[in-house]
């Protein structure tokens, strides 16, 4: 049994997901609206194929970049969806939860401490 999980969907219509779920404890990130397709950025040539999706690439930058995650250490999981606006990544992240944590109440390093990145 888990405690509570975090789990980010980045896919075009990834609240989609999220309607369906009935699990406890449950945090769910979505980079895209049930309706809504998010943008791939990078592609592979060789193969032919989208690589990540924009929000893919801006997470790992928010992680790592030091103007990121790093100087906001009590980053809360409801600020997300205000960093990740819609005219960063192009398309509408949502964060949900089935728990009964308020978001603004659980950091955003709860589930990635600062010292591990």
């Amino acid at each position: 049994m888990y405690k509570e999980i975090f789990l980010i969907l980045d896919t075009c219509h990834a609240s989609s997901l999220f309607d369906t779920l009935d699990a406890p404890n449950i945090i769910m990130l979505s980079t895209a609206r049930a309706k809504e397709s998010a943008l791939s950025t990078d592609t592979d040539g060789e193969l032919n194929v989208f690589m990540s999706d924009k929000f893919s690439g801006m997470f790992n930058e928010f992680l790592h970049e030091p103007n990121g995650f790093r100087s906001n250490p009590n980053f809360r999981m409801s600020d997300l969806s205000r960093y990740f606006t819609f005219e960063k990544v192009l398309s509408h992240v949502d964060i949900t939860t089935t728990g009964s944590r308020p978001l603004q109440d659980i950091k955003f390093s709860e589930y990635f401490p600062l010292d591990k990145l």
